[in-house]
């Protein structure tokens, strides 16, 4: 699919078929309980397809927004009801005293980030093959460039990248497919780097120098010489386990580790489970 400059006008029909239904459900006499279901089961869900691969223009996703709110405020056809709150107030949580209603283009946002979490753990090892052959063939997803030529799906990809590196986390099996510097592994919410200087003879170090040779144990000798304090406290607090083999990633704003979506757009909306 080719997507040229003008953006806004490619993706105008999501904005045509939204309010087309919004048009369909003004005719009719519907309670405000109604229109929350609505809104939230069939306009905000309508756009969903193309939110999950390509990212949507900010005006789109704004005037889409400003379509469901003239129809939440709207007392009937053609008429414009007073808009006594902000949409971004009506998005907020119902414990926060919103309504509980989508920002589109942060969902936008959780919806790539689906797609780069299944990048960055290899869910589906061709496709995963194919992008780091095109674009970050020496390097991994999190320190990925957007390349010559990029296609507009791995642009979309990319506006998701910080998202996944702010809240993936590598899991220590044997260490040996980890960087000591270069990629987020210390369990720490704020920061998984490490933030101690980086000798340069030693950028391409693994996880698995940092321990030792005869048992599965940390070489606290070579972690005190290596790192500050601070980076010191959280390696050492990392258990190793004689069972893990290999390296994964974890999703941190989840207690079971795994990515979703919803943890994702709480995330970017700075909610609380």
């Amino acid at each position: 699919m080719h997507i040229g400059r003008h953006k806004n006008s490619v993706f105008v029909f999501l904005v045509d078929r939204v309010e087309k239904k919004l048009q369909t459900w003004s005719s009719q006499n519907i309670s405000k309980a109604g229109k929350v279901t609505l809104l939230k089961s069939t306009a905000q869900s309508m756009p969903n397809f193309w939110m999950n691969l390509l990212l949507i223009p900010v005006a789109v996703c704004e005037s889409i927004e400003r379509k469901m709110n003239a129809y939440w405020w709207g007392t009937g056809k053609n008429r414009r009801g007073i808009k006594w709150i902000s949409w971004d107030r009506l998005c907020e949580a119902k414990e926060g005293g919103g309504l509980g209603f989508r920002k589109i283009q942060e969902f936008n946002i959780a919806m790539l980030s689906k797609q780069a979490w299944r990048l960055l753990n290899d869910a589906n090892p061709l496709v995963t093959q194919l992008m780091k052959s095109r674009y970050y063939v020496d390097s991994e997803f999190t320190n990925a460039n957007l390349g010559a030529n990029p296609s507009y799906m791995w642009r979309s990809i990319l506006a998701a990248q910080e998202m996944v590196k702010q809240g993936g986390r590598r899991w220590i099996g044997d260490g040996q497919d980890t960087r000591v510097w270069q990629v987020q592994w210390l369990p720490c919410r704020q920061n998984g780097l490490i933030t101690s200087e980086m000798p340069p003879e030693l950028e391409q170090m693994r996880v698995n120098s940092l321990m030792q040779t005869d048992c599965k144990a940390w070489d606290e000798e070579l972690v005190r010489d290596l790192f500050n304090d601070r980076d010191m406290d959280l390696i050492l607090r990392i258990p190793l386990s004689i069972r893990s083999n290999f390296d994964s990633w974890y999703w941190v704003h989840d207690n079971d580790g795994h990515f979703t979506v919803r943890s994702c757009y709480r995330q970017l909306r700075g909610e609380r489970e």
